[in-house]
């Protein structure tokens, strides 16, 4: 299917939802020029977008055509974690209770993956330490939360729960430790919107204050910006020195 209109492709594949966008360019000219596609942000998503196919026409003359160049915008790599930037506050009360209150405060933004501009929350719950002794913490927290999140393409405003598993155990005899959270996103009163982030720490201790760790960190949305990827996952290791 051709389009003869000003606007739009030039092309879509009629079995498919594959479209075609045709260029020219001439070798002959005395000088070059042509048309960005992403001088705005609609047209930039839209020359993004995995169904899309570019053609390049390279021409001598105004008659003579010498070959054409076909191929796809891939965009960004999705492991450019640049200018990602993630808080979490968390305050305890009377935790020496077996229940004891809590609030929380987060922001969290991811242009470059997730298009995510800005997302706010903030809350109140109950939390208690199951299991809290030298070598091993297992943490059970329940909030409810407050969200405001702003996409490129979507925004929404949403009532969450949270539940919050911390843990970390380890083996003074073997100087290796677990340590991970688990921190689900969920909405009960709107579908399909929720998310999730898990990580988990190895750890070999080799002084009092320093390890050797490898950690895996997994981010997970239902609700995402156009086509950007659900899922975020993270390998890291290293060593680790602390004070306390």
């Amino acid at each position: 299917m051709l389009n003869f209109d000003k606007y739009g492709f030039d092309a879509k594949k009629c079995v498919e939802n594959h479209f075609l966008e045709v260029k020219q360019c001439s070798l002959s000219s005395e000088s070059w020029g042509g048309t960005e596609n992403d001088t705005n942000e609609e047209k930039a998503l839209a020359f993004s977008d995995d169904r899309l196919f570019t053609v390049v026409a390279v021409w001598k003359g105004q008659s003579d055509l010498q070959y054409m160049v076909y191929g796809q915008h891939k965009g960004r790599d999705i492991t450019d974690l640049e200018n990602d930037f993630f808080i979490l506050l968390k305050n305890h009360f009377i935790y020496q209770k077996s229940l004891f209150p809590s609030v929380l405060a987060g922001f969290e933004n991811s242009p470059n993956i997730r298009q995510l501009h800005t997302r706010y929350y903030a809350g109140a719950g109950f939390g208690s330490y199951i299991i809290r002794n030298k070598n091993n913490l297992l943490q059970l927290m329940v909030y409810g939360l407050y969200e405001k999140s702003e996409f490129q393409l979507l925004q929404y405003e949403v009532f969450r729960l949270m539940p919050f598993i911390k843990g970390n155990h380890f083996s003074e005899k073997n100087k290796i430790g677990i340590a991970y959270t688990i921190n689900p996103y969920l909405s009960p009163w709107v579908n399909n919107n929720w998310r999730f982030r898990g990580n988990i720490r190895l750890y070999v201790k080799i002084a009092p204050k320093l390890d050797f760790s490898i950690s895996y960190d997994l981010w997970y949305e239902s609700l995402v910006s156009g086509n950007q990827p659900k899922e975020i996952s993270v390998l890291i290791f290293g060593f680790n020195y602390s004070n306390f």
